[in-house]
Formats: structure tokens, sequence, C-alpha cells
């Protein structure tokens, strides 16, 4: 995303996420709304893999 740095995520709590971003370039609404847009391109592909894999 034009005007972001650096994204860094907090992997085992997903509630914290760190952006470097210029304000001059980029919102903050822009910015979580681009997140949350690929969290749920991330679970929708998560369950979908969910159900191709065979049970263990």
């Amino acid at each position: 995303m034009e005007g972001v740095g650096t994204v860094a995520v907090g992997l085992t709590t997903h509630e914290q996420v760190l952006v470097d971003y210029d304000p001059d370039i980029a919102e903050p609404e822009q910015i979580l709304g681009t997140l949350r847009d690929l969290s749920a391109l991330a679970a929708r592909h998560d369950v979908a893999r969910h159900h191709r894999e065979p049970p263990r």
C-alpha cells in the first residue's frame, strides 16, 4: 500500500498491529480497511484449505 513502510503483526494474539506509515500519503482509515480485507481473505483461505485437507 502506498505510504506504508512496515507492518508488524502479533501472530500469537492477532490483536496487535504496528504500522509505520506516512500520514501525508496514507490515512489510518485506509490502512484499517486494507487490514480488514486481508484478514477476511486469510480467513477464507484457511477455511478453504481446511475443507481440502484429509482428516488426520
